[in-house]
């Protein structure tokens, strides 16, 4: 099984470390749609991992993570457009379902919704860049006041490859230069590449992040990571009633949020990578060089136009030799 649950059983199907701390979490019960102190230590040991950022706003699923940094962005910064990549990958909700359509133009995009029934009036809050191309830049520093946040895979699960950290760093340098949040989805990448993610491994950090798969051990977690003053501007409302016009909150709430069993499989996933990750992650980063490398050759001494290409554990198989940019 290569697939281990999308890259979320990074110890297996059935972890002894997840299934203790569960059963023991739900003699106490199974959800109760209020905070619990468990909520608390799971955000100690994530700013334990990520110390970067000062906060972190949790929910039950990498979908709903993704929906909520880009409307803790827009109302940090009173600005509505998000600025995404072709190729990119942010979940299933109709805000970040786009993508390109145009037809072998690595400079030139041409948004689309890629689910039916997603409004096409979205397309009006998205600004979709070129990825790994000087002209996402360009178009960065052109619309520097519209946009939100620039969100992307630190690296893209539709073509894992090492080499566009370079580009990561430079996108970082261009966003401070504009003024402009930069959001990486860590989704894939956080607790996978090594518990801090992307952003340990490559010392490149962003403003905000989403995160989920591995962080629930198997059961669905999703989280929102964002610096101190980004963060603080996170308040949800004591009564509901009090909404109004002039008095707006983020809204983050969840009947599933924070719910005691998924609590208990992450601080137990996360205590474990903690005290084992050097092993960890060693192990299955070159089990992951192995297949790679071995498919590859294979595909090369039998004229198979396909390759394998990835980083760390993160491998995707591509249906051509023909290196591919985006």
């Amino acid at each position: 099984d290569t697939g281990m649950a999308a890259g979320t059983a990074i110890l297996g199907h059935a972890s002894k470390q997840v299934r203790e701390a569960v059963v023991k979490a739900i003699d106490y019960g199974a959800l109760f749609s209020r905070p619990t102190p468990s909520g608390i230590e799971l955000g100690n040991r994530l700013h334990s991992a990520m110390p970067w950022f000062s906060n972190f706003a949790l929910c039950s699923t990498g979908s709903e993570a993704t929906m909520r940094l880009i409307r803790i962005a827009r109302s940090y910064t009173e600005r509505d457009k998000i600025a995404i990549f072709s190729g990119a990958w942010h979940g299933t909700h109709d805000f970040l379902l786009v993508d390109d359509g145009a037809s072998e133009k690595t400079e030139e995009v041409i948004p689309f919704l890629r689910s039916s029934g997603s409004p096409e009036d979205l397309l009006n809050l998205i600004i979709l860049l070129p990825y790994n191309s000087e002209k996402a830049f360009e178009i960065i520093r052109e619309r520097r006041n519209e946009i939100a946040a620039v969100f992307t895979e630190p690296i893209q699960g539709s073509n894992p490859r090492e080499d566009d950290v370079d580009f990561m760093r430079e996108l970082r340098a261009v966003t401070e230069e504009c003024n402009i949040l930069l959001a990486f989805d860590e989704i894939i990448t956080g607790g996978r590449l090594s518990l801090g993610g992307f952003q340990k491994k490559y010392e490149i950090f962003a403003d905000l992040a989403s995160y989920g798969k591995i962080f629930g051990g198997g059961l669905p977690l999703g989280f929102v990571g964002g610096n101190k003053e980004i963060m603080k501007t996170v308040k949800d409302p004591s009564v509901r009633g009090n909404i109004n016009k002039t008095n707006k909150p983020v809204i983050l709430g969840g009947t599933f949020t924070g719910n005691p069993l998924t609590l208990a499989s992450a601080n137990a996933i996360l205590g474990y990578l903690n005290d084992h990750g050097k092993d960890i992650y060693t192990y299955i980063d070159n089990a992951g060089e192995r297949i790679r490398s071995e498919i590859n050759i294979f595909c090369l001494e039998n004229q198979i136009k396909a390759r394998m290409y990835g980083i760390g554990s993160i491998c995707r198989l591509i249906f051509t030799d023909q290196i591919i940019k985006s």
